[in-house]
């Protein structure tokens, strides 16, 4: 395969990615007490991408339901992600369980993600 084949794959990719999410990165603040606060900032905005359901539950606390499952996100290959980083989709966060860029023609990146529960 040639770079020109591995560059039409990308872009055919880009075709199946019907949303876009954002990238969120903490950001520590001083509290002025010598503790910490922590938001989450936009790193990166309008990144195209999928989110599949690979299934979950709902679990309690106290009188709320809040779903717990594991999703996968389909982003471009060449996103600037950790496992530090969290996802917004659809104004839901979801925090990275694990990202997965290994592969022989680096056509995408998969994050496996949970939701962040308030």
């Amino acid at each position: 395969m040639d770079a020109f084949e591995l560059a039409d794959m990308r872009i055919d990719l880009l075709i199946v990615m019907p949303d876009v999410c954002n990238i969120l990165a903490d950001v520590q603040t001083s509290d002025g007490m010598g503790g910490y606060s922590h938001t989450w900032g936009t790193a990166y905005y309008s990144i195209p991408c999928r989110l599949d359901d690979k299934g979950g539950k709902v679990s309690t606390a106290g009188a709320a339901l809040y779903p717990f499952g594991e999703y996968m996100m389909t982003l471009p290959y060449n996103v600037i992600i950790t496992a530090q980083n969290r996802i917004e989709h659809n104004a839901i966060q979801y925090n990275i369980l694990h990202l997965d860029k290994a592969r022989s023609w680096e056509t995408h990146t998969e994050a496996y993600l949970s939701v962040v529960v308030p």
